[in-house]
């Protein structure tokens, strides 16, 4: 019964069921929508290419010159930063300005004393180390001309320090602080020079003041006591060869009176030079040796000012604050950091560095129209303005992890800027760019589109 009757049936059943199943695999699968809609170009023939946004000034990839602990981080991420005036120019003026604070110390920066200059004739011999010290400028009030009348500086100088008001600080002069290394090795090294140049200073000073009263005195005195200690082995030397009876007297005794009376006369003679060297004063070369020692020694001292200066790190150009991956206590190595230590930027304008591939490099006219838009949000584009183009053809590094997307190939950047009020953009999102390539087709009479590289 079950072999006649049931077997057949659970048989066709399964045959049913296996054509069932055949039938519903062999349906189309449903195309799942796209997560967000591939961008569309508005041109009718155009160069793709797919760019990454970086600020109008590069990303610039901040490091010290020397390295050390950082000791404080100034700047956060956002911050706008400012650049400042050279170092040499801030450097010159030092001296001259103040920002008015009633705490403000900044003596362990600043050489006291005006720099000496060499002296090469006796005009220039005459140095006044008391001369009165003009009153400093204070650089958070003064006026445009007033700054502008400062040693080295120029109008667009003064019209860069009024922009950048208030200042805490003179040295805020060469820009925005962003990090500081330990300097308390540098600020020692710089006592130590102040010290040597304080004491090559006094120094100049006694050889200009020329000889003291108290000298001559002294000199005189050793003069009548050399010429006394002469006389007196004189007088031996002639009674000690008086004698009648040569062989009462031992030829070498006699030598010794001799020799005796001669060094007393050497040493009147050394002594009269001594004194007219002290009457004539001092001697102009020695006075150019003492201001060349005194030049040396201050040298060492805005050496050592630099030095300091150096583990402030300060911005090098205005914009705002991209990245921060430096913290206090850490240490920051000098040279190229694979991770830099800050990244700082422009981003009034944002830049867009798009990458072409070669074979459509001559379709690219620096007149014609671009747009661009966020990568995976296609619905909003800006028009960009060409900036430059690098004329040098390089591999290509950027991946956009396309499918279709060659890698084996090298591109031709080209630089173009756009607005980020007309598209909300932040630096490091990449960007589908479409250009225009109507124009260079119809010189060159193609008629096909580019393909994505």
């Amino acid at each position: 019964m079950i072999r006649k009757y049931i077997l057949p049936v659970l048989a066709a059943c399964g045959v049913l069921f296996a054509i069932f199943m055949v039938r519903a695999g062999n349906k189309p699968p449903k195309v799942a929508p796209p997560v967000a809609e591939p961008a569309k170009p508005p041109f009718q023939r155009y160069v793709a290419g797919s760019g990454i946004i970086e600020a109008a000034t590069e990303n610039i990839a901040i490091g010290t010159p020397i390295a050390g602990i950082v000791t404080d981080v100034y700047a956060r991420v956002g911050d706008p930063i400012k650049a400042g005036l050279p170092h040499e120019m801030v450097r010159r003026i030092s001296s001259l300005i103040t920002t008015g604070r009633a705490d403000e110390q900044f003596d362990e920066m600043i050489v006291a004393a005006p720099l000496t200059q060499p002296a090469t004739r006796p005009a220039d011999l005459h140095l006044d180390l008391n001369a009165p010290v003009a009153s400093k400028l204070n650089i958070n009030t003064a006026s445009r001309e007033q700054l502008a009348a400062l040693p080295g500086l120029d109008d667009a100088s003064a019209a860069k320090i009024i922009a950048g008001r208030p200042y805490l600080s003179i040295w805020d002069l060469e820009g925005t602080a962003l990090f500081k290394i330990d300097d308390r090795q540098a600020r020692s090294e710089l006592t130590v020079r102040k010290a040597a140049a304080e004491q090559a200073r006094q120094q100049l000073a006694k050889a200009l003041e020329g000889t003291r009263s108290e000298e001559l005195l002294v000199a005189t005195a050793q003069l009548d006591e050399a010429k006394a200690s002469y006389e007196m082995a004189r007088r031996n030397f002639v009674r000690w060869s008086s004698v009648e009876d040569a062989s009462a007297v031992a030829p070498e005794e006699l030598a010794n009176r001799k020799s005796m009376m001669e060094t007393g006369a050497a040493k009147v003679r050394s002594m009269e030079a001594t004194l007219k060297k002290l009457n004539a004063g001092t001697w102009a070369p020695d006075i150019a040796i003492s201001q060349a020692e005194l030049q040396s020694a201050e040298a060492e001292v805005r050496k050592a000012q630099t030095e300091i200066d150096r583990l402030t790190v300060r911005a090098p150009v205005s914009g705002s604050v991209l990245q921060v991956k430096v913290r206090p206590g850490e240490y920051a190595p000098s040279g190229v950091l694979q991770t830099p230590l800050m990244l700082v930027g422009q981003t009034d304008v944002l830049h867009i560095r798009v990458d072409v591939d070669e074979h459509e490099a001559m379709r690219v006219r620096p007149d014609a129209e671009a747009v661009a838009s966020i990568r995976g949000d296609s619905r909003r584009q800006a028009k960009l303005r060409f900036v430059a183009i690098e004329p040098y053809v390089i591999p290509k590094k950027s991946l956009t992890g396309d499918s279709s997307e060659r890698v084996d190939t090298r591109v031709l950047q080209i630089i173009y800027a756009f607005n980020p009020s007309d598209l909300k953009a932040y630096v490091g999102q990449q960007m589908d760019v479409f250009i225009d390539a109507v124009k260079a087709d119809e010189e060159r009479g193609a008629t096909q589109p580019a393909t994505k590289p």
